[in-house]
């Protein structure tokens, strides 16, 4: 179970998105010392998924690998077709000068990363 104080640490409060993400400090300051017995005991419930991927190398090789990806919310699992096509798009950009032909090999839904908080 993660302290709430602690939780509120390592996240950023995001209050509003106009153009930019709007962050306030001072009320993540507030929170990470509310007391715990004020809040809700709660869970954060995250789903993981492994995706194998292939790709060659400059020098030919042909390597597999293995990478995780962790959605925002259940809701989003509807979508996590969409979401993986995103991240091989990243991950060939990011990697365009080292490796090619970079192909999804499996997609396997790993189970639910739960944090508890409070």
């Amino acid at each position: 179970m993660l302290h709430l104080s602690k939780f509120f640490e390592l996240c950023e409060i995001r209050t509003g998105i106009d153009v930019f993400e709007i962050f306030d400090d001072t009320l993540k300051k507030k929170l990470m010392n509310i007391h715990p017995r004020n809040f809700i005991n709660s869970k954060l419930e995250f789903p993981v998924y492994k995706i194998v991927v292939e790709y060659e190398t400059k020098m030919g090789n042909v390597k597999e690998s293995e990478k995780y990806m962790i959605l925002n919310n259940q809701n989003e699992q509807e979508y996590d077709d969409m979401w993986i096509d995103m991240f091989i798009r990243d991950y060939k950009l990011k990697y365009k000068e080292s490796i090619n032909n970079v192909q999804i090999l499996n997609v396997e839904f790993v189970g639910d990363a739960v944090l508890q908080i409070g």
